[in-house]
């Protein structure tokens, strides 16, 4: 029965040992879930923080194309806008210079008619 009884004692400390080792496992297992929780974490905060500054950036790109193309077409209206204003002084100073001959040229009919009308009223009364 010795040999029995030490099989059994050996048994015994071989089920403590693997005992021990089953709790360092789980004791393991736990530390490992709380570290891949942990990087889990940091990784999904990571990978928003870069979606977030790419977004962000973006928009900033966005806004500086959208900004440099209103300058040019606010340069474009401009450009027009004075180009048809040179365009409409220049058409209003030829009106002005015509509309001078055309008052000089009335006044002359004007003159030259009441000559006419003078000279048509004397012959008449001389008659």
């Amino acid at each position: 029965m010795g040999i029995a009884t030490a099989r059994e004692a050996l048994l015994a400390e071989l089920m403590i040992d693997v005992d021990g080792l089953i709790g360092r496992v789980e004791a393991l297992d736990a530390s490992l879930a709380a570290n891949v929780e942990q990087a889990i974490k940091e990784a999904s905060g990571k990978a928003f923080l870069a979606a977030r500054m790419g977004f962000e950036s973006m928009i900033t790109e966005q806004e500086r194309k959208l900004v440099a193309a209103g300058r040019n077409a606010s340069a474009a209206i401009r450009v027009q806008l004075g180009t048809g204003v040179t365009q409409l002084v220049a058409v209003n100073e030829a009106l002005e210079r015509k509309l001078w001959r055309l008052i000089a040229l009335l006044a002359g009919l004007t003159v030259i008619g009441g000559a006419i009308g003078g000279v048509v009223a004397v012959k008449m009364l001389s008659l």
